[in-house]
């Protein structure tokens, strides 16, 4: 059984492959969310139905890349004061999605 192993390349080719398969990702989850077809449903017909697709599109890019630009632009910015929070987030993350699923399962939320 073979494995490949991506350890022999630099620290931002391996950011970037990072990156590249979360854009990858995020554009084949788009293709999961039926909003578009259910405005093509609604509007099927109407002389509006471009103008709305459209419309619809812009603000999810719009959206999306506003939110994450900034967020990115943050993290360069203040990435040597994160990486020392970096070994604690696994932890973190665990507590929250426990505390979430007693909050379910109780009804508190």
């Amino acid at each position: 059984m073979s494995r490949r192993s991506h350890s022999h390349g630099s620290p931002d080719e391996a950011a970037e492959r990072g990156l590249l398969g979360i854009a990858w990702f995020a554009f084949v989850l788009g293709f999961a969310h039926e909003e578009e077809f259910e405005i093509i449903a609604l509007y099927a017909g109407s002389n509006h139905c471009l103008e709305l697709m459209s419309a619809y599109a812009i603000t999810v890019i719009v959206g999306i890349v506003g939110l994450t630009m900034p967020l990115i632009a943050g993290y360069q910015h203040s990435e040597e004061r994160i990486e020392t929070y970096t070994p604690y987030l696994p932890a973190f993350s665990a507590a929250v999605l426990i505390i979430m699923g007693v909050g379910f399962i109780t009804g508190l939320f």
